[in-house]
């Protein structure tokens, strides 16, 4: 709380429809901006719609989330060119997919990125293997991180060092069907010792600092 001071804070409704014309419930967008240590910092939290019912099947309402969240983006960056934007949250979807990678235009490449491009250094590590939610054996980076170019440049104020995903063996299970899974706190319809089915992912910014002798 000391070092983080909220100015103003805005949800964002997602609209999305049943197939027989209804609404579909769903989580809403969280934008939040305020100082950082005296810098304007913008934070936009997300918990896109689930897989349920098949990856491809609703793929749909993450593209819809996915233009919500790069019109909440581009409204920042329409007012200041130059914000810094961290983008972060639960997106039910790999780096790679539809709605992410095109609809967000995110790269995992932070060395000249195209105007209004965000860097997505969770695409890096997805790419060596690593993730944050297992299905069938194989790991999905549904949690991640995406930030604007100005977060890139160490000659002012606050800037992007590393991220990765937070992952210790008290949190991993360690035996049964699901061992080297995430230790869930809850399934078959009970609470359970452990944390979650996603691990944690973190983000280390730095900020240089001039000493007057």
């Amino acid at each position: 709380k000391e070092k983080f001071k909220p100015t103003t804070s805005k949800i964002y409704p997602l609209y999305l429809k049943t197939s027989n014309g209804g609404t579909d419930f769903t989580r809403d967008h969280l934008l939040v901006s305020g100082y950082l240590n005296k810098e304007m910092i913008h934070f936009i939290v997300n918990h896109w719609p689930s897989r349920a019912g098949g990856q491809m099947k609703s793929e749909k309402k993450r593209i819809s989330a996915g233009l919500l969240n790069r019109k909440i983006i581009d409204s920042i960056l329409q007012v200041n060119p130059v914000a810094k934007i961290i983008n972060m949250g639960d997106f039910n979807d790999n780096p790679n997919d539809k709605s992410i990678k095109p609809t967000l235009m995110t790269s995992s490449i932070k060395e000249n990125l195209s105007e209004g491009e965000l860097f997505n250094p969770m695409e890096i590590l997805f790419k060596k293997g690593y993730g944050t939610f297992k299905f069938r054996g194989r790991w999905d980076m549904l949690d991640q991180f995406m930030l604007t170019q100005n977060l890139l440049l160490e000659n002012e104020g606050h800037f992007f060092l590393k991220a990765s995903v937070y992952s210790q063996k008290y949190m991993i299970n360690q035996k049964g069907k699901y061992q080297g899974y995430p230790y869930k706190s809850f399934a078959g319809g009970k609470f359970l010792d452990g944390f979650s089915d996603h691990f944690p992912i973190y983000l280390y910014l730095a900020k240089k600092y001039t000493y007057n002798n």
